[in-house]
């Protein structure tokens, strides 16, 4: 048997993704790096091997998961990795188990625990949320969660501004970031066309990754309020998520 969805199991739990993977920054002045120049396949896949990635950036996914969780077919998990790897972001090998089977070892090429990096929610991944974005959306979220940060003085079940051991608690009960990023810089840092941004958005909407917070913020969530049906989503599974 194939892939299957089950409950997901992992809490709070999350990898971080190398801020150099979506910017470069010249002393304060940021320009797109190689995330925006991806296709939309290993925009979509790389977060999944992100996930799956132990402390040392090694994962062992199978293909047919890959492909549920990226919402991508077979072909194109496979046409996604490639070019992780020609992008410099991933390398890979086949690799036989200490159950005697065939396999393939993914090596991210960044630090995917660093407390610098871009904080990226398992739960979003786990729960079918990420499956269920737009192409765009997916390309788009990474922007969002890039230029994202904690705002407890934004909060509105805060008193203001925290500070220590404060901030440090905040940052582990939080269940959202602040953006306010402009539209023109998340497309630019996305490759996401003005034409359908709009569209993306109403996809991050739907997936419960970003909500309106004022007119000039977007809060970014860190625990969405609803995930995919178990149930739902293992009914799509017919060989390959399309």
């Amino acid at each position: 048997m194939g892939f299957r969805w089950t409950a997901p199991t992992c809490d709070r739990h999350f990898r971080t993704l190398d801020r150099g993977v979506v910017a470069v920054d010249n002393g304060g002045d940021l320009s797109p790096s190689t995330w925006a120049a991806l296709t939309r396949a290993a925009q979509a896949v790389y977060p999944v091997l992100l996930r799956h990635a132990d402390d040392h950036g090694v994962c062992f996914p199978a293909e047919d998961r890959l492909a549920a969780m990226s919402g991508l077919t077979r072909k194109g998990v496979r046409a996604g990795v490639l070019e992780l790897e020609m992008a410099g972001l991933l390398s890979t090998k086949k690799v036989t188990t200490r159950n005697g089977r065939r396999a393939k070892s993914y090596n991210l090429l960044n630090d995917c625990t660093s407390p610098d990096g871009i904080c990226m929610p398992s739960i979003f991944i786990d729960g079918g949320l990420w499956s269920d974005l737009t192409p765009t959306g997916k390309a788009l979220a990474v922007a969002f969660r890039y230029f994202a940060k904690p705002r407890p003085d934004l909060d509105p079940d805060e008193e203001g501004w925290l500070e220590g051991d404060d901030f440090t608690e905040y940052l582990n009960r939080r269940n959202y970031d602040i953006c306010g990023a402009e539209p023109s810089v998340l497309r630019e840092f996305s490759g996401v066309c003005r034409r359908i941004y709009l569209a993306a958005i109403g996809s991050l909407q739907a997936s419960y990754v970003i909500a309106p917070h004022d007119e000039m913020h977007w809060r970014v969530l860190i625990w969405p309020p609803k995930i995919r049906k178990v149930s739902w989503l293992n009914s799509r599974l017919s060989g390959e998520v399309r």
